[in-house]
């Protein structure tokens, strides 16, 4: 109080409650319109009840459209059998002609690359709910590696193809089984009756499947016959496998011999540096290393058939490699190559030998004269800030486990390399980079 008797009131400094409240009133607004959106759909669900029977007659008749029947089912492998059901098309269409029913995607938070999606289906006249909540990767794999996509319209496309399946399998769940059974019989029937083998559809076939490398001699050899002899049966399980690729139910590998045989699409890729340098032992040691896939021999006469030496795992060559390295450059090459191998005992034994590797390249070597001066022996920090201390290295540690993203990790190490470190701490950061990149790459 004040010398009149009235009490002081301190103005709080972020305003009053009301103004904090705001966004926290728009929240409450939105939610309430969802739920009122949510509560009118059942309400009508109520009033106008679906009729069964009317709802599968115009199922069947969609299936037995030949343009939904092509894409109405997949197959995929699954502990040596294959495993079929209803794609992503079919259940959209099943879902609408169900009636009162509803189903979607939505994005709730995006952060660090990564965005929170929840995938749902809701029979508005059962009351029944299904809702699948899962992290989407703003990542994109192709066949020569993976990046990371920034573009809001690439990231759409890659929460739209993550969240497809799962907005299917809640759909699936919510409908009753006979009613998918049956569409699928349709389906499986309007295809036999509607295919016609013949030149025109072996070249669509063959077509199909070459966009994802998959060759027609790929194709004959699963099939144990020419696509001049194909079936209806067997045509009708080459669209199941190509939908099951489209929708991202399965990979190529897992139907075809993939690997037998390039695809001859575009140039093929570099070599890494260990099979740079396990081309160049094989020429020291007087014998050629294997021929690349797809590159065919010269023309020679053929030599007498005599078995053939096993090619070298990869563990060993790169063992090989680390033998044969003679500079600190191409044992950082060599590392690249370390961490794209399995995690198992055998790697852990090759970063040890590496790390060995590294130490006796780093001792100098035994004088032959007298030794210099420390002053000519100590390294050269020509575009180099500074000679690194513990307290640096200590720090520069603590970031690399802290990074999040593998570019923020990269960026840490290339700051690490503008300072000169003593041998035992160069050493502790690149295992640490290694760690770290590794606990990125399985996340």
């Amino acid at each position: 109080m004040n010398e009149d008797g009235k009490e002081l009131v301190v103005q709080n400094p972020y305003g009053q409650v009301a103004e904090a409240a705001q966004g926290g009133a728009m929240a409450a607004v939105e939610q309430q319109r969802a739920m009122m959106e949510v509560l009118a759909g059942m309400q009508f669900a109520r009033l106008n009840p679906r009729d069964n029977r009317r709802a599968m007659d115009l199922i069947l008749q969609d299936c037995a459209m030949p343009i939904l029947a092509d894409d109405a089912t997949y197959e995929y492998a699954r502990g040596g059998s294959s495993v079929d059901g209803p794609s992503i098309r079919l259940a959209e269409t099943i879902a609408m002609r169900w009636g009162n029913f509803s189903s979607g995607v939505k994005e709730i938070a995006r952060r660090d690359g990564y965005s929170e999606v929840v995938a749902f289906a809701c029979d508005l006249q059962a009351n029944t709910w299904d809702t699948k909540t899962f992290q989407v990767k703003h990542w994109r794999d192709t066949k020569k590696g993976g990046y990371a996509v920034h573009d809001e319209r690439d990231i759409y496309e890659v929460i739209a193809n993550s969240g497809a399946r799962r907005k299917r399998a809640c759909i699936l769940a919510l409908i009753p089984k006979d009613v998918i059974e049956a569409a699928l019989r349709q389906c499986d029937v309007t295809l036999r009756s509607k295919i016609e083998i013949d030149a025109a559809y072996v070249a669509k076939i063959v077509e199909t499947f070459d966009r994802w490398g998959v060759t027609q001699e790929m194709i004959e050899k699963r099939l144990q016959r020419k696509l001049d002899a194909l079936t209806p049966a067997l045509a009708l399980q080459l669209r199941k496998i190509a939908n099951s690729l489209k929708d991202g139910m399965s990979a190529p590998g897992d139907w075809f011999d993939v690997g037998a045989q390039s695809s001859g699409k575009g140039p093929e890729k570099s070599q890494s540096e260990t099979e740079r340098m396990a081309a160049e032992l094989a020429a020291k040691a007087g014998t050629k290393p294997d021929a690349p896939k797809g590159v065919p021999p010269d023309d020679k006469p053929p030599e007498p058939e005599t078995p053939k030496t096993p090619p070298k795992a990869a563990e060993q060559v790169v063992r090989e490699t680390i033998a044969a390295a003679g500079s600190q450059d191409a044992l950082q090459a060599i590392l690249a190559d370390i961490v794209k191998l399995p995690p198992t005992p055998i790697r852990a034994e090759i970063m040890q030998e590496w790390n060995a590797k590294v130490m006796a390249l780093q001792q100098p070597p035994a004088p032959s004269e007298p030794a210099k001066p420390a002053q000519a022996a100590a390294p050269s920090t020509k575009g180099r800030k500074e000679v690194g201390t513990q307290k640096e290295c200590d720090k520069i540690v603590k970031r690399m486990e802290a990074a999040k993203t593998r570019d923020a990790l990269d960026e840490i190490a290339d700051y690490s390399n503008l300072y000169v470190w003593s041998p035992l701490q160069d050493n502790t950061l690149k295992m640490k980079y290694v760690a770290c990149a590794e606990a990125l790459n399985a996340q």
